[in-house]
């Protein structure tokens, strides 16, 4: 695990899915399928300060973000492409 998710996975309340977790398939699925990407980590945000956590990792290890919001839950997930 890299160092940016390992500190993503301490300074959020929410959950850091990576590929080795078994419902990653599950976390990174879009509705329009012709996106089939492989984030390194989908972050479940559970707030804002998650949200501003993710973004800022994101930013300062110089990663691509993909943000969706909503959902039954109303959670954000904070996607980190390589």
């Amino acid at each position: 695990m890299s160092d940016t998710i390992k500190a993503l996975t301490e300074a959020v309340r929410g959950r850091v899915i990576t590929p080795s977790d078994s419902d990653y398939d599950d976390a990174r699925v879009v509705y329009n399928a012709m996106h089939n990407r492989k984030p390194r980590a989908v972050i479940q945000c559970v707030d804002s300060a998650d949200v501003m956590a993710a973004v800022a990792a994101g930013r300062d290890g110089g990663f691509d973000l993909a943000i969706r919001g909503g959902g039954p839950v109303q959670f954000f997930r904070v996607t980190h492409f390589s």
